[in-house]
């Protein structure tokens, strides 16, 4: 840190901060939104918020993918939330 004026109370400094940050972002709204939407609705929704820098939908069984839709109830849906790997 490089300081860089100091008035009475008041510091004013240069400096870096590292911080590992991950969106407040309610998972219960996500899975109400694409509960039943097809793949590419889910895509635009997704991609639409703004705090999500990249995501990935996985299907179990894998057999469902035929469908191309997500779960219509929502207790199925499991939305995580991580912090990107740098």
């Amino acid at each position: 840190a490089e300081l860089l004026e100091k008035t009475g109370n008041d510091i004013k400094f240069l400096g870096k901060l590292k911080a590992g940050l991950v969106p407040d972002i309610d998972t219960s709204e996500v899975q109400s939104k694409v509960a039943g939407k097809g793949f590419g609705e889910v895509d635009n929704y997704l991609k639409s918020l703004n705090s999500i820098a990249s995501f990935e939908v996985k299907v179990y069984p894998e057999i469902f993918r035929i469908f191309g839709k997500m779960p219509y109830y929502r207790e199925r849906i499991k939305v995580e939330i991580s912090q990107e790997k740098t």
